[in-house]
Parts: structure tokens; C-alpha cells; sequence
């Protein structure tokens, strides 16, 4: 009897429990009929996210200009660095020019006055001449042809100091530079690994400018932070 009226009261009082269990699963049925969103709620995400993108699209883009700049500064580098390897190499005096307000360069070894009357082909540059076979070395790679920083970035400035080895070159060149203003004056490099003093500014769409500089002494160039251009140094 005790059992019995024992096992009577557990019941009794399992039964609300098991009530609240029932509303409880019928609770979390409706919230299972009810996954997934609304078309307001879907229409209040795209426009968070529309006003996300338009805020952080002018920021992504300055970025991405600026990178842009600091990668053609870092290969006009490189290319200043190749120039002055080929004419310790070769032992030839080459030429770097750059185009104004361009994107072009190029480089080049220099030939003499003789050279120019014997040569049968040459690039449309004054002094650009092929190189002469007998006197490049195997691991030597001449290559003279027009070459172009990226997209965007061109040459805005700049200017070379030569010394009193370039006198010959000077006078030579003096004609053709007065004609071809678009290019450059010649940044020369020796075979003893120097070179002419030079700054170069380049640009980009978004009045950013970097500005390498080469120390003539040691042919060795350094570039700038990112600069507005009024920050230019004379």
C-alpha cells in the first residue's frame, strides 16, 4: 500500500513536468517552422552592407594606388640596379632615360661617334645602338628595347648632374636632346660602378609621389616614403 501510494504521488508530480516538456516542444516547433528571414530583414542586410562598401571603397582604392607606387618605385630600382651590373660587366658606359610625364625607359650602352657611322640598325633614341657581340659577356643580357611602368604611374620630374666624363657625351647628345625633349637627359653609369647624380620623381593618379634618388659615388639609388608633392625636397 505504502508502494502503491507512493508511486501515485510520483505521478502526480511528473505530470506537470511532463505538461511543460509538451508546451515546451510545441514552443520550439513553432520556432522551427519560423527558420529563415524575412524579405525586410534580407532587404536591411544588402543596404548595411551596400553603405559598408561605399564607405570603404575610396579607402580599399587609395590603398591599392598606393601600393601600386611603392612596387613601380621598388622596379625602377631594380631596373637603375640592372643598368649598373651590365656596365661593370660589359665595361661599356650605359644609359638609362625615362620619358616626362610618361611611363617609358629605357637602357642602353653608349657608342662612340664611330660607332654611330658604322652601325646599319638602331632604335629611334639618340645613341641607342644593338650592342656590339664581340664585347658582351656570356652572362651579360643586352636589352635596350622601350620598357613601361605599370598603368597609372608615370615619370613627373627629375633631373641628372653629370661630371667631366660625360663631357663627350654631352656635347654629342646636346643636338638630339634639344629635339627630343620628351626624353630624358641620360643617367649615365660606369664601369667602375658609379654613376651620374640623379633624382627621379614618380607619380600616380592620386597626387602621390615617391622620389628615387642616386648617389652618383657608390651607382646605388634610395626611394622615398609616399610624399605629397609639395613635401619634395629641392
Amino acid at each position: 500500500m505504502h508502494a502503491s501510494h507512493y508511486k501515485s504521488r510520483s505521478l502526480r508530480r511528473l505530470a506537470p513536468r511532463s505538461s511543460i516538456a509538451s508546451a515546451g516542444c510545441g514552443a520550439l516547433g513553432a520556432c522551427r517552422a519560423r527558420h529563415g528571414f524575412t524579405l525586410l530583414e534580407i532587404l536591411v542586410v544588402v543596404a548595411i552592407m551596400l553603405i559598408v562598401a561605399a564607405v570603404a571603397s575610396p579607402s580599399l582604392l587609395r590603398m591599392m594606388e598606393s601600393q601600386k607606387l611603392r612596387k613601380s618605385a621598388e622596379l625602377l630600382r631594380s631596373e637603375l640596379a640592372r643598368t649598373r651590373v651590365v656596365a661593370m660587366k660589359t665595361g661599356r658606359i650605359q644609359m638609362f632615360r625615362y620619358q616626362y610625364d610618361q611611363n617609358g625607359y629605357v637602357a642602353f650602352p653608349w657608342q662612340t661617334a664611330a660607332d654611330l657611322v658604322n652601325a646599319t640598325d638602331s632604335l629611334q633614341l639618340p645613341g641607342v645602338l644593338p650592342p656590339d657581340p664581340t664585347k658582351i659577356q656570356d652572362d651579360v643580357v643586352y636589352d635596350d628595347t622601350p620598357k613601361n611602368l605599370p598603368e597609372g604611374i608615370r615619370f613627373v620630374g627629375g633631373e641628372t648632374v653629370n661630371d667631366m666624363r660625360s663631357l663627350e657625351i654631352d656635347l654629342e647628345l646636346q643636338r638630339d636632346l634639344a629635339r627630343e625633349m620628351v626624353w630624358s637627359p641620360p643617367i649615365l653609369f660606369y664601369p667602375d660602378g658609379s654613376s651620374s647624380d640623379a633624382r627621379i620623381v614618380l607619380a600616380n593618379n592620386r597626387a602621390q609621389v615617391v622620389e628615387v634618388r642616386l648617389r652618383g659615388v657608390t651607382g646605388l639609388s634610395q626611394l622615398s616614403d609616399l610624399l605629397r608633392p609639395e613635401e619634395l625636397q629641392p
